[in-house]
């Protein structure tokens, strides 16, 4: 899955286009490392960043690496969870069962509720940019897919 196109504003070499996206790849691994408050093996390791032409494609085999980077602009019903037992827990420690029922998401319980991105590829493209800025003077335009 495509998370965003960055097109180069400049002629470069492809020396310098294969070494920022290699700095760009880099920059969103540091960045998901240090910044999510969970595992992110998965999706670090699933981020690749291609030269194609005049452009670099990011790209991403995690599906939810897109919600991860722009966030979840709506409300969204899990429905997979009908009829199915879900463990819940509680503050020190203790874990809880529930059944997840046709009434209870009705009722408007079992909702994922919105939340904002961490735009991790807009920053892994600000810290190749910094790094790269001594050697060449590169200006780009990025396109979220």
């Amino acid at each position: 899955m495509g998370l965003a196109v960055i097109t180069f504003t400049e002629e470069q070499t492809p020396e310098i286009k294969a070494e920022f996206a290699k700095e760009v790849e880099i920059g969103m691994k540091e960045y998901l490392s240090r910044n999510l408050k969970h595992p992110t093996g998965r999706l670090e390791h699933s981020l690749k960043a291609y030269v194609y032409g005049k452009h670099i494609m990011i790209e991403s085999d995690a599906p939810y690496a897109k919600e991860v980077d722009q966030g979840r602009k709506t409300t969204e019903v899990m429905w997979n969870l009908i009829n199915r037992v879900v463990p819940i827990k509680l503050e020190g420690g203790r874990t809880i069962f529930r059944r997840v029922t046709l009434d209870s998401i009705l009722r408007g319980k079992w909702r994922k509720r919105p939340r904002p991105g961490i735009n991790f590829v807009d920053r892994g493209i600000d810290t190749a940019r910094s790094r790269m800025s001594i050697r060449a003077q590169i200006n780009v335009i990025v396109q979220k897919t």
